[in-house]
């Protein structure tokens, strides 16, 4: 059986992970808004001019 101690730093490890992956989560939404084609699409195949002729969208 674990003790109070052991069974804390077991829940603050799993903390500490899932805090992790909602930065790393974070940083790849930020990157994907500021640079559009910077995570391949699978909808669509890359295009060559992109960085010359952006979308209008923007």
């Amino acid at each position: 059986m674990e003790t109070r101690r052991q069974a804390t730093g077991r829940q603050l490890a799993a903390v500490g992970q899932v805090q992790e992956f909602a930065q790393q989560t974070a940083a790849a939404v930020t990157l994907m808004q500021q640079q559009p084609n910077a995570l391949p699409s699978p909808r669509e195949p890359p295009r060559q001019n992109e960085e010359l002729h952006p979308p209008h969208g923007n």
